[in-house]
Formats: C-alpha cells, structure tokens, sequence
C-alpha cells in the first residue's frame, strides 16, 4: 500500500510537466531518443523512449534546473524503464528535479591518485543510507570489498586494496563501484570506470 501510494505521488508530481535534457557526451556516436537519432548537442524531452545499445551512456544537461546527469543502460534495463521520466518513476525517486547522484558517478569516473587515504564526497543531501562497495580484479579473479565511510564522504584507503604480497607497492586498479540501500538488495552500478594509481611511498 505504501509503494503503491508513493507510487501514485510521484506519477502526479512528474506528469505535471516535463524537463528537456541537452546531450552533453555520450559513450557511442548516435543514440536513438524519441524515434530520432541524436547526437551531442541535440535535445530532448524526459518523457522519449530511449533505445539502448549494450554499454551505452550518456551525459545530459537538464534545460530547467541547468544541472548534468548521467544515464546509462544498465539502471534502464534493470529497472525496464522506457524514458528518464519512467525510470524515476519506477524507481521511486523525484528525478533529476530532486535529487541526482551525477556529481558523485562523475567524480568516480576518473583517475585518483592514492598514497594513503582519499576521501570522496558523496553529495547526497538527502542522507540516505547506502552500502557502498568496490570491485576490481586480482589474480585470484575477482575481489569485492566495502568502502568505509565518514559522515558524507566515501573514505579509500591503501589497506583497502592491499595484498601482503604486494604491500607498498606502485599499482593501477580498475574498479567498479556499487551502491545498494541499506534496507534493500537492489545493487546498482555508479561507475565501472574509476582508477587507482597508488603511489609508492
């Protein structure tokens, strides 16, 4: 009853009118939005179906709140949403109009330099509670462990990813960061683009 309630509020708030996105990047040439063919620079409302290649993403600016945020194929297809509009919706969240964890996927998805502790803001101003986990690969496959964090801040620290074989060694990982709330096991993907190059001390 209550998911069908917030359900119900959310569908009101967001047919009330609609935000146009501008493509700031995106991962492949083209992407199909809206029964067009768009590229960089291109607009388009939140209410066109997009229509998802493997491993697509994508950058838009939100017209009216003038904020950037990132979509990719993997939430689209895990949730089965058609547009940004229905993806918000049937993930229960107020959209890119409330809140957008673009700053923080955005932050990831780059290089960071660590010799032994690197703090990344969260920036999530509703404070909720997530788990939020790495993943990168070893020799022994694949090693998945929990990030700590300090109030709004992400901590990454040299311990996290050491191996006693290879303490206070120079290396590059490669990780994949997951966020999962603490009340439920939907896991999603921020980023699978963030590196780490430790620094030998």
């Amino acid at each position: 009853m209550r998911f069908f309630l917030t359900s119900m509020l959310l569908s009101l708030v967001m047919t009330a009118y609609a935000d146009n996105y501008k493509i700031e990047s995106l991962k492949t040439s083209t992407i199909v939005i809206g029964g067009k063919t768009c590229r960089v620079g291109d607009v388009f409302s939140d209410k066109s179906a997009i229509v998802w290649g493997s491993n697509t993403a994508f950058v838009a600016r939100n017209m009216r709140t003038k904020k950037k945020h990132r979509f990719c194929s993997s939430d689209f297809r895990r949730s089965n949403a058609k547009s940004i509009e229905d993806y918000y919706l049937k993930t229960n969240r107020l959209s890119t109009r409330e809140y957008s964890d673009y700053d923080l996927a955005q932050e990831l998805s780059r290089t960071h330099y660590l010799v032994d502790t690197l703090r990344i803001r969260i920036g999530d101003p509703v404070r909720r509670n997530f788990r939020y986990e790495a993943a990168y690969a070893n020799k022994g496959g694949t090693h998945v462990v929990k990030i700590p964090q300090e109030s709004d801040f992400l901590v990454f620290t040299r311990s996290l990813f050491e191996e006693p074989d290879r303490a206070h060694a120079a290396q590059t990982l490669l990780l994949t960061i997951y966020r999962t709330p603490e009340d439920d096991q939907k896991r999603e993907t921020l980023t699978d683009q963030m590196i780490i190059e430790m620094v030998e001390w």
